[in-house]
Parts: structure tokens; sequence; C-alpha cells
């Protein structure tokens, strides 16, 4: 009986120390719905498939224990890969809750299959395919080819016969592209040949190139014939003078017969050096030192001085500095182009160059006006846009020169001051008579054998501002040709004022 009191006094106390297990139910905040969603929507039919997934409205993923329906049809896993290309209807159920229906789409991917070359030789290149979906990605790695209905290998096909190939293409052995017709080619309907230099010097060489009918380039399969002798590879360096026949022969076809021409070099090469310079410059009297002693050993290096300083300032000093990527003082540019080192050897080998024109200049002075006729005179045809440039240049002008040579008893301005008190400046660019960057030479002037003739009628520019000219007894000139696309000049000429300078 004790016993039975005491379990009754610890009842109460059991009952209120137990955990209390949750129903799950909605009321206390649990599972009452589930959504759906496709984790990848839309796709394309036949490269990829649905993957779904399973929320609740707890936030907790139920992907797993959920169970998919697509149109109605229970499908095995989380992931579908459509029949075909459309809409589907999809939901989930999980236990006694079913969510709400998604609609889905497989788009369709049209794929484009390409051969090239196409046509093609036999002979030659094999066809390489080459498969683009509509969406513009490029499936050739992943994509099985197929010749005349012949599964290849890769997407490279060298056909042993001529003829009409049918090729199309499989992605994912579901997407087939539509046909194309891949045309394999025997033999050469004709041949051609062309040359990239069909006038030239002794000593200078010509490339032959040799094309079928369909513009393909055999050079390096066809044999040319120079005077009806084979020769080697496809270069010539002719020995003589006078006119030359080339043809090539391939796979038994011979081109029709072109000719080229070697004729003497009339005209000297002269080099024109463009010297950038200041008189704020402290190392420009190197440059000023070294074209000089260039001069003085070669009388075919003319200089022109463009000076951008305060006394002696060209108008065109800044634009010209851009144009010919001049970005320190002092630079001196072979041909308005070419960095000069400061080396005699590089003169030079501009200087040997044969270039195919010359010029000539004649000029007399009445007061203060010019008359003056350039004339350009051609070895070669130059089919490319070719500018004149007419420059008046001063001697003799005196300003005081930064030197920071002055202690270096190597140099000839040693000890000279620095400044050097006024400094002899030759050769100063003052204007050109004609655009700075050459007017054009009309191309009906520029055949081999033809003169092109300019006059100028113009006031030389006197004055004591920075660009005029201070003593017209002092000017000459000099006019050089230039390459239209490169601005490069190809010849250069100097004459002083009254002076008939010939073509030499």
């Amino acid at each position: 009986m004790k016993k039975l009191i005491y379990l009754l006094l610890l009842l109460p106390l059991l009952t209120t120390t137990s955990c209390k297990k949750s129903s799950g139910g909605g009321d206390d905040g649990g599972l009452s719905s589930i959504t759906v969603t496709a984790l990848q929507d839309p796709i394309y039919y036949g490269l990829s498939h649905f993957t779904f997934r399973v929320k609740g409205n707890d936030n907790v993923t139920y992907t797993s224990s959920s169970t998919f329906f697509v149109d109605g049809n229970q499908i095995s896993g989380n992931t579908f890969d459509p029949p075909a290309a459309g809409t589907y209807e999809v939901y989930a159920k999980k236990d006694n809750l079913t969510s709400s229906p998604i609609t889905i789409t497989a788009n369709t991917l049209d794929l484009t299959v390409e051969a090239n070359p196409n046509p093609t030789y036999i002979e030659l290149d094999p066809f390489e395919f080459t498969a683009t979906g509509s969406n513009g990605n490029n499936y050739t790695s992943q994509c099985t080819f197929y010749v005349n209905d012949n599964e290849i290998t890769g997407n490279s096909f060298d056909p042993d016969t001529a003829g009409d190939y049918q090729v199309y293409a499989k992605l994912n052995d579901i997407i087939v592209s539509p046909e194309i017709t891949a045309t394999a080619t025997v033999g050469y309907e004709s041949l051609a040949v062309t040359m990239d230099n069909p006038m030239l010097f002794l000593t200078q060489s010509v490339t032959f190139t040799a094309t079928d009918n369909l513009d393909r380039d055999l050079s390096n399969l066809a044999t040319f014939y120079v005077n009806g002798s084979a020769i080697t590879g496809n270069v010539y360096t002719p020995q003589a003078l006078g006119d030359y026949d080339v043809y090539a022969v391939y796979d038994g076809i011979q081109s029709s017969t072109q000719t080229f021409t070697v004729v003497a070099s009339n005209y000297t090469t002269k080099v024109l050096v463009e010297d950038y310079t200041g008189t704020w410059c402290g190392y420009c009297p190197r440059l000023w030192w070294k074209i000089e002693d260039a001069v003085a050993q070669n009388a075919n290096i003319i200089p022109a001085a463009i000076h951008d300083d305060t006394e002696m300032k060209y108008e065109y000093a800044a634009s010209m500095e851009s144009t010919f990527n001049v970005s320190g003082f002092p630079t001196g540019k072979i041909n308005r182009t070419l960095t000069w080192d400061e080396s005699q050897s590089q003169l030079n080998n501009a200087q040997a160059e044969l270039v195919g024109l010359g010029l000539a200049i004649n000029s007399t002075r009445t007061g203060n006006n010019l008359d003056i006729t350039v004339k350009v005179g051609f070895d070669l045809t130059y089919t490319e846009e070719l500018k004149l440039v007419l420059y008046v240049l001063e001697d003799g002008l005196h300003y005081d020169q930064v030197n920071y040579y002055n202690d270096d008893a190597s140099t000839p301005v040693y000890q000279l001051g620095d400044p050097i008190p006024n400094f002899e400046y030759n050769y100063v660019v003052r204007k050109a008579f004609t655009d700075v960057y050459g007017d054009v030479i009309p191309s009906a002037e520029t055949v081999a054998g033809g003169v092109y003739t300019r006059n100028f009628n113009v006031a030389i520019p006197v004055g004591t501002g920075q660009s005029d000219v201070h003593d017209p007894d002092n000017i000459h000139l000099i006019a050089f040709v230039v390459k239209g696309d490169s601005k490069t000049a190809i010849n250069v000429q100097k004459a002083d004022i009254g002076e008939d300078k010939d073509f030499d």
C-alpha cells in the first residue's frame, strides 16, 4: 500500500518533465506545400536534359524524396530527356502533397555542315567539315560525320575519285544536319602565272605565282620555266638586261606565257636625312656633327633640319613628330620613316638600293619670287600612289645652342661653351611648297620611261618670324618623292637657287 501511494505521488512529476514530440503539422510551422523547378529551361532537344528540384514551404529541399511527373506520366528520378522538341507540363509529389505544375520547353537546334575547300582537288587538300548550330556554337568536335551515308573518322575526308559527295552530321546521334554536296575534281582546266615585279633591275629578284582556274595557289607544286629553261623554286634573279618569258607547268597543264623586263638604273639613289632638333636640346649637337661627317663621306646624303624650338620652329614640326614617331631629340629619320642609328653604314646601305626613279630641279629667282621646275623620271612603272614634296631650306642662321658635350674632349664641340654662342645652323627647313606629306603625282605619269613635270611659281617667305626666310641669298631647294601609303621617301634631289640640276 505504501508503494502505491508513493507511485501516485510521483506520477505528476514524471508527466511534467517528459519531452513533447512535434506532430509536423502546418499549425506548428511544418511542411504544408512543395514547389517544383527546372534547373535548365529552356534546353535544346538532343543536346541536354532537364533536371528538377523540389523545395518545401519550410525552405527544405525534398528532391530525393519526391516523385516527378511529366505530362501526367511518372518518370524515374529527377532528370528528363525529352523525346522531341516542344513544351511539357511537370509537377511533383511528396507524400500527400502535390506541387503546382510548371511548363518547360525543349527547343529545336538546327545543325549546318560546311566543307572546306569545296570544291577540292583529289591530288591536293582533303575536305575539312565543320558543324555549326543555329545558336552560333561550333559542334564540330562533338559531331559524327557521314559521307555518302558512311560514317568517317573525325571531320576530314580525302576523296579517292572525282565526283559529288553527300555529307551530313549527327550530334549526340539525335540532331541531324541537312545534306550538303562536296565536289572533288580531277585535273585542272587551266593554269596562270603572275609575278610580283614585272619590271626590275639587275640584282633584284622576281617571285612567280601559279594559280589554277579555281584560284588555288599551286606555286609550290608547279615547275616554272624562264626563257624555256626550268628553274628551281619560284624565285628568279636575272643576270642580264632585257625581256624574259615565263610559264608554269603542273600535272601536264602548261600556263600561258608572261613577260617581265630587266632594265638599267638611270638614276642615282640619294638619301634624305631629316634631323629633328632644337636650340634647347643639349644632345642635339651630336646629330649635327654626325650628319656633317656623313655628308663629307657621301655626297648623296641630303640633310634637312626640322626645328622645334622658339627660334627656327618649323610650322609642321609637331605633326611630323607624331606621324613619324619621333619621341625624343635628337632623332634622325632616314627617308622619313627609318630611325637612323647614326652609323655611316646604315646610310650607305640605304643609298645602295635601286629605286627606279630620279629627280631634277631647275629654278630662277626674281626678287623674292621663285620659278621652279621639278621633274621626276621613271625607270620602273609604279602602281602605288606617289607624292611629291618640295622644301625650301636656309643656311647660315645663328643662335645660341645648348651643349651637353662641352666637357667631352672626344667631340667637335668640346669647350665651345654651354650654350655655344652664335652657333651656325644650316639646311633649316623653312617652308614646303607642297603639302608637307606630298602632292599626288597622277598615276598616268608614273610609267617606265616617262617623266612627270611640275612647275611652281612661289614667293620666298621672307621675314623675321620663326619660319620665315631671313636671307634669300642663303636658301636652297630639295625635292623628293614619297610612297603615299607609308609616306616613305623613295629618292631625293638637292639644288641651289638658279642651278639647273639635271637627272643624275
